[in-house]
């Protein structure tokens, strides 16, 4: 067994509704994560899906040449093992099954299609795994593009999680139909944030005695570390300058203004901003500023970590459990 621990390579796989992440670790006989190979590439899986309720033929197309570009990467790797996991567009597409099949018949790598709560699991573990020191008592918020999952708990452990259909593709092609965005379409993008989020407030409430107030909100995933990027200026993207980052209230509200006055076209233009999120942002960042201020939060550190991490660190998990057993 320890053979087997100081030689481990694993490949995570995130097949988001909007991107899509590789990892190639090598798992530490400690259960660290020493990164070997990481990319992603901005997909836009779900676009169309909120309105005609499957994957489009398109996004599908993009989806199969960009996991076939993964494959050929993983071919350079000794990799015992890759874990691909598939979220909010696969999971609610009618024909997410037949999706599937279709990535196994051309790329041979077999995907698990994730329950949101699984999804909330593995990435709490995921963003865990990148903290220091477990805070106080935390909320975890993952804005992807077909939801947003809340993950809460303490040191003594994992206490809740909640799903919403609080995804940026989803929120764009509803709402932001504009080049420049109206008071209109702002107050009604806002609107049922607000009504999503109040149902997150009324949970957390609820969900202990006396009701659960986090010391520490946490952010994962593409919008809030893009948000750290802007905060920055970084012309080139850095993981350990994101990493931990912090992201002030008054800091959100700043870029937010600045992004709304905007066409997505003239976003790009913003040092820190990756194209293909140009048009996304404004929502994700909506989210993230009504959550600070629905749940009366100050700032919300950003984590580099998340469900592709978490998706190593279970599986890693599970095969020790697995051979110790035998």
């Amino acid at each position: 067994m320890e053979s087997w621990r100081a030689k481990v390579i694993l490949a995570g796989l995130d097949i988001g509704t909007n991107t899509f992440r590789l990892l190639v670790a090598r798992m530490t006989p400690a259960g660290r994560i020493e990164e070997l190979y990481s990319e992603q590439k901005i997909i836009r899986l779900g676009e169309g899906l909120g309105i005609k309720g499957h994957l489009q033929l398109k996004s599908m197309g993009r989806a199969i040449d960009a996991l076939k570009a993964f494959h050929a990467v993983l071919n350079r790797y000794p990799v015992d093992e890759v874990v691909a996991v598939a979220t909010s567009a696969v999971r609610e597409a009618a024909n997410g099954p037949e999706f599937v099949k279709a990535i196994w018949k051309e790329t041979g790598i077999q995907v698990e299609v994730i329950s949101p709560e699984e999804e909330a699991r593995r990435t709490l573990l995921g963003v865990l795994f990148g903290f220091p020191k477990i805070p106080q008592s935390f909320l975890v918020m993952d804005i992807g593009g077909g939801s947003t999952e809340f993950m809460w708990g303490n040191t003594q452990g994992f206490r809740g999680t909640m799903s919403t259909d609080l995804g940026v593709v989803r929120l764009t092609e509803r709402y932001l139909t504009s080049p420049v965005v109206s008071r209109d379409e702002m107050n009604a993008l806002m609107e049922f944030i607000q009504g999503r989020l109040e149902g997150v407030r009324k949970t957390l409430s609820t969900s202990l005695p006396g009701g659960f107030r986090p010391a520490q909100l946490v952010g994962t995933a593409g919008t809030i570390t893009t948000l750290a990027s802007i905060d920055q200026g970084l012309r080139v993207y850095d993981p350990q300058r994101i990493h931990l980052h912090r992201l002030s209230l008054e800091t959100v509200r700043r870029i937010i203004k600045e992004l709304s006055v905007r066409t997505p076209l003239e976003r790009l233009s913003i040092p820190g901003l990756e194209k293909g999120r140009e048009d996304l942002i404004l929502p994700g960042s909506l989210i993230l500023l009504l959550t600070l201020q629905t749940l009366d939060l100050t700032e919300v550190v950003v984590s580099e970590y998340g469900l592709r991490e978490g998706i190593l660190a279970d599986y890693y998990q599970k095969r020790l459990k697995k051979e110790a057993r035998e």
